[in-house]
């Protein structure tokens, strides 16, 4: 019997959406998908039983909640994957509104956590947990005790953000100043942190938690590629073991009480090899297709949470198992890198036994062809190709 109640994921313009979708049909869950624009490939998927366009989120958070709680009462039991931070915000904030929708996330006061990078790293050293130097001035004027603190090279960057957006890095001190100011203009009272040197290994640790707070599964990948260079969304990632990793990560999310799905992010320090943690994703990200094909189908086990309480209990995944981003992102790699005739694997080997795809489906291929459309489309655009640039290159102060 197919699973009864319905499940709404949002912010379907972004891949990691339409993996979801996919993992979720494929178990007879009927998915309805969200976003602002009816120009997203998931709405072209077989196993979406209905596309809705509601305002914004992060500009019109009160139209947006109205929506779901209308879509609410007419889909009685409706499940909501939030799949972007300002989303699961905006509906974090108004859980008492909601009425029945199910909603497999942890308590505002945990998100909140999670979604400030300095309040994240003052719990992982408070539980001992290795990070990047960080200071958190209040402002301009305290910014010569924070870069003595920090020290130089140092990154600038936003309090609370994803990806790359407001990252900057600063090597000479006079450009700290001028930097910090350009940034907070857009991003209040953004954070300073070290910056660790490039060469070490960075990983990702996805965790998925049942309603009583108990790990239920896990999984670790590691970045092998990424757009921009300097720090963007894997465009090539590999399913490995880290149990280190894991046991820390749980440990973090433990203390916050956490409930649903997060991932955690380390980078290596090539000078000591010691793994520090950067962020917690308290949300789905763009490697959720690499789980999945590597054996853990968060997406309906979140499904299971989120209905019953509880999941079953996953041990184990394929390690060794490649997913690749390939459009625009690895293609992005690919034109950004000095190095791109000598990468590894090489650009050119699209095909091998342990490789996937982010982008396709040979059981539902419609949204990776319409992908493929709205990509060459956006690379029509000038504001594209200016964009393109000014991100494969490092953010200077």
């Amino acid at each position: 019997m197919a699973p009864g109640r319905p499940v709404l994921v949002t912010d379907e313009r972004w891949r990691k959406g339409l993996s979801a979708v996919r993992a979720l049909g494929r178990r007879g869950v009927r998915v309805l998908t969200v976003d602002s624009t009816r120009l997203v490939a998931a709405r072209w998927s077989r196993y979406v039983a209905r596309h809705l366009v509601l305002p914004a989120p992060a500009t019109a958070a009160e139209a947006f909640v109205s929506g779901i709680i209308e879509l609410a009462a007419r889909e009685p039991g409706l499940v909501v994957f939030p799949m972007e931070d300002v989303t699961l915000s905006a509906l974090a904030g108004v859980r008492a509104r909601l009425g029945s929708v199910m909603l497999p996330i942890p308590t505002t006061e945990a998100i909140d956590v999670a979604l400030d990078k300095q309040a994240t790293t003052a719990r992982a050293q408070a539980l001992g947990i290795p990070t990047p130097r960080t200071a958190d001035p209040a402002d301009a004027t305290a910014l010569a005790e924070a870069v003595r603190h920090v020290g130089l090279p140092l990154v600038v960057k936003p309090r609370r953000g994803w990806g790359s957006q407001g990252v900057a890095v600063v090597e000479q001190p006079e450009l700290v100043e001028p930097t910090y100011r350009r940034i907070a203009a857009s991003f209040p009272r953004p954070i300073l942190q070290e910056r660790i040197p490039p060469g070490g290994r960075a990983f990702g640790v996805s965790c998925l938690f049942n309603m009583a707070g108990e790990l239920r599964a896990t999984f670790v990948h590691q970045r092998l590629r990424e757009y921009p260079r300097t720090g963007g969304p894997s465009t090539l990632r590999v399913s490995v073991e880290r149990p280190d990793l894991v046991a820390q990560s749980a440990r973090l999310l433990t203390s916050l009480g956490w409930r649903g799905f997060a991932m955690v992010e380390w980078k290596t320090d090539p000078r000591d090899g010691v793994p520090r943690l950067l962020e917690v994703n308290p949300r789905f990200v763009g490697s959720l297709e690499l789980a999945l094909v590597s054996g853990v189908d968060f997406p309906w086990l979140l499904y299971q949470v989120a209905t019953t309480g509880d999941c079953p209990l996953v041990e184990t995944y394929r390690v060794g198992q490649l997913c690749r981003w390939l459009l625009p992102g690895d293609l992005l790699h690919f034109l950004s890198n000095p190095d791109r005739w000598r990468l590894e694997p090489s650009f050119f080997r699209f095909r091998r036994p342990d490789l996937a795809y982010d982008d396709w489906a040979g059981d539902d291929p419609l949204p990776s062809l319409v992908q493929v459309g709205l990509v060459g489309l956006q690379a029509l655009r000038p504001a594209m190709w200016r964009y393109v640039v000014t991100r494969s290159t490092p953010l200077p102060g």
